[in-house]
């Protein structure tokens, strides 16, 4: 699997302004068990979405000041933006249905593609 776009939190600005779909960034740390673990089920997740949703990560150093901009206190955390704001946050280790379950619960059901 692909890795997914990596960002900086001065680039969330204008990311969330230019989006035309919800976008969901993973805040994670390198030296995080569970982050590593939700790696792939973030990935997959991702892909079940397809283009519906754009998946983004952005890597803090500790609870830098970037996690305490986002008023990040837990990694992993989700944070989904739309309409450039933010319209959830969730934290923690899931399985990928609870993720996709809490994404579709928001934005809905991916849309089935076609391959």
């Amino acid at each position: 699997m692909s890795t997914l776009p990596a960002i900086r939190l001065i680039d969330l600005p204008t990311i969330l302004a230019d989006a035309r779909t919800p976008v969901l960034v993973e805040v994670w740390q390198a030296g995080c068990v569970h982050c590593k673990l939700m790696a792939p089920t973030v990935r997959y997740v991702a892909s079940e979405f397809g283009n519906t949703l754009q998946v983004l990560t952005l890597e803090v150093h500790g609870f830098d000041a970037n996690a305490k901009a986002l008023g990040v206190i837990q990694t992993p955390t989700f944070i989904l933006y739309g309409a450039d704001q933010e319209i959830g946050r969730i934290a923690g280790e899931m399985p990928a249905k609870a993720l996709h379950q809490w994404l579709a619960s928001i934005i809905g059901e991916p849309a089935m593609q076609l391959t």
